[in-house]
């Protein structure tokens, strides 16, 4: 599957906050994981670096309110992931499915 091309700063806060959100009730809502703890980091330290560069973004995005308010690269433990946890089954189941079909 390719990747999206996401062109605009604001295109990209809004799907890294929504990457951290899924991955963050996968991760503490459900004790499962899809990605690596490296990848998580880099893609927190990714969103922290482009509200640094675009401050006035950051109270713009879509999933501002879920906890990226003062938000801190460090753990995803602190945001409002709860509404993202049927997503985050989903995702899960779906990677399952993957992975047993592959072998």
């Amino acid at each position: 599957m390719t990747r999206p091309v996401i062109e605009t700063p604001e295109e990209r806060i809004n799907h890294l906050e929504h990457q951290l959100l899924v991955n963050s009730a996968l991760y503490y809502s459900l004790g499962k994981s899809i990605i690596s703890d490296e990848l998580y980091d880099k893609l927190s330290f990714e969103l922290a670096g482009l509200f640094k560069k675009y401050p006035k973004l950051q109270s713009l995005s879509t999933y501002y309110t879920y906890g990226f308010q003062d938000f801190v690269p460090d753990s995803g433990y602190y945001l409002d992931y709860n509404p993202f946890v049927g997503q985050a089954k989903w995702l899960y189941k779906l990677q399952e499915r993957k992975a047993r079909q592959k072998g």
